[in-house]
């Protein structure tokens, strides 16, 4: 066990702060810093629909539920606004549900199978992945797993207080992301076919209270939002087929009716492209021999209900789809299902006395695992994955572009010390004034920049810190049409420095903007300009020591 501890550590904890955050996970950790609901780009938000927050508004966010960006900004509040705070709780849930699969197994298998259950997933590249991204699933699985143990141990003759518990963890689950529904109908499911006595008790239906009690907050949030924009939350709206204006860059989203070629899909999109051959293979055959077993009625109430679970899972995605992202929350239950067909198959074979074969396992399964840690680490751990995408490391991995180094610099060398962050109320908030300007440090940005990042390494300064950190697009926008030179403005604007980012590598810019030449022309052309008036220049290069941004540095005299 404590092997597999310190394995399950040293893939969720290594280097943890070494890629960046340049997807939905850098807009998540941007608002769970200042717990501010504001994206931009399209998709509205209360603040902007009101021009204030309202009470209600700061219970959940316009696209997911709270609970995950509830526990960042806790740890945003001790640690800071860095990397390591952003990931960490993802980690730590990665590793719960390490532990957590360990103790499931054990209650009602034996240690054997237990250890196995839990070293898969400790070592699975897709859970490594999800412990480290950023997204909601991370945190989301812990949760998952918290309450299928609860309910698993109530099924295993434990006290009926197991069912208040999973009532709990099924409603922290939904708090983490909308995808755990499948949980519900699975537990009432198995229930009904297997457990009809349950529903004659109190704990169940006091537990079912309990479910709605701790879904309160999004309860009161979406009933608002649907008396006053006449819709509810983005990610709610979807699944019920509302597609409204305020949501209108996520309009695509919903529902699917092409079940079966979702399904058909699911285990080359998401499993076979995050998950080494061989155990790829193994997990798709121990799915099929649950499924037989349990259709031939040969499993017990742990395999019934983890094989309903799976179903469930399965039905959830055949309307909505699932990439790798979504698909990593199955991880804890198809280790389980591997590590019990294993069990089985070996259980058969000394009955059998086939040493020979169970040599060949052996060998086969140290093949497969070390087979599975190598890609594991070619995705996750390496600074660059070697081989091939998808056969020695899997494409969703992501990379150190080169905007930690970038925030690294800033943090330390330009705007230190940071000021207590805001707690913003209206849209009027994260607006600067010029006495924000006055005597400071203006850091002015290349539009181009990709936008998930910018929202995290730069406008969090501006937003919850009131830093003039802005795009100089905004510079130019305020100039150009009043015909002003902005060089002009820039040096009467009373900042006492001036820091320019420019963007040198297509990594880290916006996909849209960069086909944009003239912007890319009047980017490159502040540079130029600043660096005839004597301005400092450094280079910020990432892991690869490619150097992907310029740092123009000019004092403002």
């Amino acid at each position: 066990m404590a092997v597999i501890v310190v394995t399950a550590v040293f893939f969720r904890f290594w280097h943890l702060t070494g890629n960046d955050l340049y997807s939905d996970d850098a807009l998540y950790s941007f608002r769970a810093l200042g717990w501010f609901d504001y994206l931009g780009g399209g998709q509205t938000t209360p603040v902007q629909w009101f021009g204030s927050v309202p009470g209600w508004a700061r219970l959940s966010f316009h696209d997911a539920p709270p609970l995950v960006l509830a526990i960042q900004n806790i740890f945003f509040k001790f640690l800071g606004p860095n990397v390591l705070a952003a990931r960490l709780p993802f980690a730590l849930a990665g590793l719960g549900a390490v532990l957590l699969l360990y103790f499931l197994v054990k209650k009602s298998k034996n240690r054997g199978p237990a250890l196995l259950a839990a070293f898969l997933l400790g070592i699975s590249s897709l859970a490594t992945w999800a412990s480290r991204v950023g997204y909601l699933e991370g945190v989301e699985v812990f949760f998952i797993v918290l309450s299928v143990f609860f309910l698993a141990n109530f099924l295993a003759g434990g006290k009926k207080y197991n069912l208040y518990w999973w009532g709990i963890t099924i409603g922290l689950s939904l708090l983490c992301k909308y995808t755990a529904i499948f949980l519900l109908p699975a537990a009432i499911l198995y229930l009904l076919i297997w457990r009809r006595s349950a529903f004659k008790t109190k704990e169940l239906w006091l537990a079912l209270v309990l479910f709605l009690a701790v879904l309160t907050p999004i309860i009161i949030y979406n009933v608002n939002v649907f008396q006053t924009r006449g819709h509810f939350d983005a990610a709610l709206s979807s699944m019920v087929g509302l597609h409204p204006e305020d949501f209108k860059t996520v309009a695509s989203r919903g529902l699917s009716l092409n079940w079966w070629q979702n399904l058909l899909s699911l285990p080359k999109d998401a499993l076979f492209t995050t998950t080494s051959f061989p155990i790829f293979l193994l997990l798709i055959i121990s799915f099929v021999y649950l499924l037989v077993k349990v259709v031939r009625k040969k499993g017990d109430y742990l395999e019934n209900f983890i094989f309903i679970n799976l179903v469930m899972v399965l039905a959830m995605f055949a309307f909505v789809g699932a990439g790798p992202r979504f698909f990593s929350i199955v991880m804890p239950f198809l280790s389980l299902v591997l590590a019990l067909f294993i069990s089985d198959i070996w259980r058969w074979l000394r009955q059998k006395e086939f040493l020979v074969v169970q040599k060949i396992m052996i060998l086969i399964l140290l093949l497969a695992f070390v087979g599975e840690i190598v890609y594991n680490i070619n995705t996750n751990l390496s600074v660059k994955s070697a081989g091939w995408p998808n056969i020695s490391y899997s494409s969703a991995r992501f990379y150190n572009l080169g905007f930690n180094q970038l925030d690294a610099y800033l943090q330390n060398d330009v705007l230190t010390p940071l000021p207590a962050p805001l707690r913003l109320t209206a849209l009027n908030d994260i607006f600067l004034n010029p006495e924000d300007i006055k005597g400071a440090r203006l850091v002015l940005t290349d539009e181009r920049i990709n936008w998930f990042a910018y929202s995290w390494y730069l406008q969090k300064y501006s937003f919850f810190y009131h830093l003039p950190v802005v795009s100089f697009y905004d510079v130019l926008n305020l100039t150009v049409p009043n015909k002003l030179d902005p060089m002009e403005f820039l040096k009467n604007s009373g900042a006492k420095d001036i820091y320019y980012i420019l963007a040198l590598d297509d990594s880290v810019l916006d996909p849209v903007k960069k086909e944009n030449s003239n912007l890319g022309y009047a980017m490159k052309l502040l540079g130029d300009k600043l660096q005839e008036r004597g301005a400092d220049v450094k280079e910020i290069k990432n892991h690869n020591n490619l150097a992907v941004f310029k740092i123009y540095h000019l004092k403002n005299n």
